[in-house]
C-alpha cells in the first residue's frame, strides 16, 4: 500500500534525473533511492528482499527504538522520584547515555538463539555440538554481568551508575553479541561505548544514536511522566514487554 507507490515514485525521478531531466541535486538521500540504485544486490536475495529490508528498518525504528525509549523515559523518571537531588544530571548527556544504556539493559528481556558452528565447549564446561542451537535467556546473562561489576542499589534494578565486567558495555546483552550483534546498534545508541564528554554541549552529535538523541532530546524539553499513571505494557507480545501507551508532560515548553 505505501512501500509499492514510494518505490514507483523514486524509480520516475532517478528515471528524470538519468536523462538529463533533472540535476543529480534532486536525488533524495533516503532507503527507497538507495535500493532502487542498487536493485541488482538485492534482488540476489528475492524478488522481495527491498520490502522484507524496508519492512525490517520500519519494525526496528519504531518498535525496538520507540519501546527502548519508553522504558528509559519510565525508569529514570522513577530514580528521580527517589533521588531528587540529582534531578540536575538530567543535563549531562554522558549521564543520560549511561541511563539508557541501563535501561537497555533491563528491557531487553527476549531469549537469544546461537547456533554452534563447530563442536564447542563453553567456558561454563557445558559442550555444544556442531548444529546444536543454544537458548540464552538475556536477564540470566546479564545477571552473571552484574555480579562481575559494582552497584550500591544491588542486582537487577535500574541503576544508572553501575559498572558491569570488564569491559562489558553499559548496555549489557542488549544487542546481543559476537558474530550476530544486532544489527541496531549503532542506530539505536551511536559508537558506543565512547561518551559524549558532558562539558560539551556543542558537537558530538555523531556519537548519539537515535533513541539517545530521542532521549536526551525529552529531557532538554523536561520530560515528566504524567501524574499517576500506571504502566500499560502488552506482556503477551512473544520476546520482550512493550510499551502500549506512555503518557509525558514536557515541563520545559
Amino acid at each position: 500500500r505505501y512501500f509499492v507507490p514510494a518505490w514507483r515514485a523514486k524509480a520516475e525521478l532517478l528515471r528524470r534525473v538519468a536523462a538529463g531531466e533533472l540535476p543529480e541535486s534532486e536525488i533524495p538521500n533516503d532507503l527507497i533511492t538507495v535500493m532502487i540504485q542498487h536493485e541488482e544486490h538485492y534482488r540476489v536475495f528475492g524478488e522481495d528482499a527491498a520490502f522484507r529490508e524496508a519492512s525490517l528498518l520500519m519494525i526496528a525504528s519504531i518498535g525496538s527504538t520507540v519501546n527502548a525509549i519508553s522504558f528509559a523515559v519510565w525508569d529514570l523518571d522513577r530514580w528521580l522520584r527517589v533521588h531528587p537531588e540529582q534531578a540536575d544530571r538530567r543535563h549531562d548527556r554522558a549521564f543520560l547515555q549511561r541511563c539508557f544504556a541501563e535501561s537497555l539493559r533491563l528491557g531487553q528481556s527476549n531469549t537469544l538463539l546461537r547456533t554452534a558452528v563447530k563442536d564447542v565447549t563453553l567456558p561454563s564446561g557445558r559442550k555444544l555440538a556442531q548444529g546444536e542451537v543454544a537458548l540464552i535467556p538475556r536477564p540470566a546473562g546479564n545477571a552473571v554481568l552484574e555480579a562481575a561489576g559494582t552497584s550500591e542499589l544491588g542486582e537487577g534494578v535500574f541503576d544508572p551508575d553501575r559498572t558491569l565486567g570488564h569491559r562489558v558495555a553499559a548496555y549489557g546483552l542488549a544487542f546481543g553479541g559476537g558474530a550476530h550483534t544486532c544489527i541496531g546498534k549503532n542506530f539505536a545508541v551511536g559508537s558506543w561505548p565512547k561518551r559524549v564528554s558532558s562539558a560539551s554541549r556543542e558537537g558530538g552529535e555523531q556519537d548519539l544514536g537515535v533513541g539517545v538523541r530521542v532521549f536526551v532530546m525529552l529531557h532538554e524539553l523536561g520530560v515528566e511522566v504524567a501524574p499517576r499513571y500506571e504502566p500499560q505494557i502488552d506482556a503477551d507480545l512473544p520476546g520482550r514487554p512493550t510499551w502500549q501507551t506512555l503518557p509525558v508532560r514536557l515541563t520545559a515548553l
